[in-house]
């Protein structure tokens, strides 16, 4: 039986796809993990996509822990649901998609 290996086949190209469009100075909203890929100044990890904490990054980095918890936000958390999906249907456009990753770039 043939091993997934998810973080070589999904994670790493979503991360790299990232890495080539990050110029220098612009931020991303992601799991902590992605900052071994770009750089530990460039990632917050905020499940709230800036609600609270006002960051308005160049990119958003996605994947099934943060989709969960956005869920979580829909389900349970209306004035926050709000804002995300405003965020996510507005202020973003999904540029990539892989499996349980995607990546978001601001519209400007």
């Amino acid at each position: 039986m043939a091993r997934l290996d998810t973080y070589h086949r999904n994670y790493l190209p979503a991360a790299a796809f990232l890495q080539q469009r990050l110029a220098t100075g612009q931020k991303v909203i992601g799991s902590a993990a992605l900052a071994f890929q770009v750089g530990f100044d460039r990632v917050t990890h905020d499940d709230y996509l800036g609600f609270y904490s006002g960051q308005q990054p160049e990119f958003l980095f996605l994947d099934d822990d943060s989709q969960a918890g956005l869920d979580y936000i829909r389900r349970n958390r209306p004035d926050q649901a709000r804002y995300v999906n405003r965020v996510l249907s507005g202020d973003f456009r999904l540029i990539y998609q892989h499996n349980s990753y995607e990546v978001y770039q601001r519209i400007h």
